[in-house]
């Protein structure tokens, strides 16, 4: 058994060089393409831009794109793409893990559809109500931090979970670990979206935080832009990439200590959304390349494997996916508060972070009540 996970472990390090190469490479071709188009790597925030070298930088990412998601699919073939389940799994399995049942993924299908069609309709018929909605401790950031409170108060009682049945074996001990790590990442990205409770209590701003861009009691107004760059990028790296890497490069999935924390696919559906929610960040060729491997991902489950049921719900989900992307570069000019677009993608990810703790909590009772079976 020792041998076995030195040699997981073993095999893990190799698949996260694997993974830093490929990255590595994405980030010298983005560098390349802007520096040959615009004489300059682009960064900050603008409008979209028509110009014909923008146009062709953004055809160049799509290829980009399809080349690296082809590239995964045929340099790691596999019999078949196994169905989510919500079965308990044979003790010698590896996948598919515990995700929530049918009906409850169709919900999550639902409510993702339901809030980017209500959404776009207020986007085309009421603009200024589209940004009012998302201004602060409006609507979409109310919910928002109630998304991120839920996954922080399911997290905390996962964490138990893992903690009782310690005894069996290790694992469980570093598993509860890791929940409360969870538990606790995502207390601090509702309080962060709430200003710490600021407009809740009304307390005066203290002169610590006076120097943050919006004047506010959080910490992530002190670098705006690189904060929304790496929760924008890590979370579609961990609920879009992950999934669909893992599909067809499973080593990741026998190492003992990360494999119940794995997001299912139905994470991939349910996070796609936040990554057709860009506008005044459209020019940055990091966002176009995570909206474009994602609508190919969406596509190969959908029409090439056709692997989970629910096909007309996932078919709908990548036709407002494409057109809520379209129309934003389109017509975002309407909305005069362009931050509104990050408001709404910083929605559709605490909603994944919502059915996620539910997947994990449930994963982690199941194994649970293997182990007192035995």
């Amino acid at each position: 058994m020792v041998n076995e996970d030195k040699a997981s472990l073993k095999n893990l390090f190799r698949e996260l060089l694997y993974v830093l190469v490929l990255l590595a490479a994405a980030t010298i071709v983005v560098n390349i393409i802007d520096t040959v188009l615009l004489g300059r790597v682009w960064s900050g925030v603008s409008r979209p831009n028509f110009e014909t070298a923008y146009i062709l930088r953004t055809i160049i990412i799509a290829v980009i794109g399809l080349i690296f998601v082809l590239f995964v699919i045929r340099h790691n073939r596999v019999p078949e793409i196994v169905a989510l389940s919500n079965s308990e799994p044979p003790s010698n399995s590896l996948w598919p893990w515990v995700t929530l049942s049918e009906n409850k993924r169709k919900i999550g299908l639902v409510s993702v559809i339901v809030f980017s069609f209500l959404y776009l309709v207020v986007f085309f018929y009421d603009p200024i109500q589209f940004r009012d909605l998302s201004s602060d401790e409006k609507l979409v950031e109310n919910l928002s931090a109630i998304f991120s409170f839920i996954a922080f108060i399911v997290f905390f009682f996962t964490g138990f979970v893992f903690f009782k049945i310690r005894k069996k074996d290790v694992v469980y001990a570093y598993s509860a670990i890791i929940g409360w790590f969870f538990s606790l990442l995502f207390f601090v990205i509702c309080m962060e979206e709430i200003a710490w409770m600021q407009g809740v209590l009304f307390f005066d701003t203290p002169d610590i935080f006076m120097g943050n861009s919006q004047g506010e009691t959080n910490f992530h107004n002190y670098a705006t832009y690189r904060f929304e760059l790496s929760y924008y990028f890590s979370t579609f790296l961990f609920f879009i990439a992950l999934p669909f890497y893992y599909d067809h490069r499973s080593v990741i999935t026998r190492v003992p200590v990360f494999k119940f924390f794995l997001p299912s696919r139905f994470m991939l559906y349910i996070g796609a959304m936040a990554a057709a929610y860009n506008y005044d960040m459209w020019n940055n060729l990091y966002f176009q390349l995570c909206f474009f491997i994602t609508l190919y991902i969406l596509i190969y489950y959908i029409w090439l494997k056709r692997a989970d049921k629910s096909l007309i719900l996932l078919s709908i989900l990548i036709a407002l996916f494409f057109f809520s992307q379209s129309s934003f570069v389109l017509f975002g000019i309407r909305v005069e508060r362009t931050p509104s677009f990050k408001e709404y993608k910083e929605f559709f990810i605490p909603l994944t972070f919502l059915f996620y703790s539910f997947e994990i909590y449930l994963r982690a009772k199941k194994q649970a009540r293997i182990l007192d079976h035995h």
